[in-house]
């Protein structure tokens, strides 16, 4: 499949998420008309500007080199210790170290058990749910 019947099938798959087409352009920004050629075929992706097709997909990202690409999410059974940006993960009761950051902070089981009971962020119920996890999986 090539990039234009990719975009279309992308397309026709945000617009059946928003149920209603003039919804949809009213969110990206972009006009009715525009978005009723596209969908009718009557304009071509290939024809629009950039501003307009990246206002179409918002969550679009685009990785100009191999380099830049992000590292695969951890597999299931796997937390990450320290937040999203920390590369310590733990799985099957092994620290691994993904993608170490620079000046990342790496934080001990102990630690988290201890802020996870002191936030506020979760109910009672999820820091329970949250603390037997790290005591059964880890």
């Amino acid at each position: 499949m090539d990039w234009l019947e990719s975009t279309r099938t992308a397309f026709l798959r945000a617009i059946n998420r928003e149920e209603n087409l003039s919804r949809y352009a009213e969110r990206v920004g972009v006009s009715y008309s525009i978005v009723n050629r596209l969908r009718s075929g009557k304009t071509s992706f290939a024809k629009l500007d950039l501003s307009t097709f990246f206002r179409l997909f918002p969550e679009l990202k685009i990785f100009f080199f191999r380099e830049d690409y992000p590292e695969p999410a951890p597999r299931n059974g796997a937390v990450e210790v320290g937040g999203n940006l920390s590369g310590i993960v733990v799985q099957n009761g092994k620290i691994r170290n993904l993608h170490p950051v620079p000046g990342g902070d790496s934080v001990d089981l102990r630690t988290l058990a201890r802020k996870v009971r002191r936030s506020d962020r979760f109910s009672p119920e999820e820091r329970l749910k949250i603390l037997d996890f790290l005591d059964e999986e880890l």
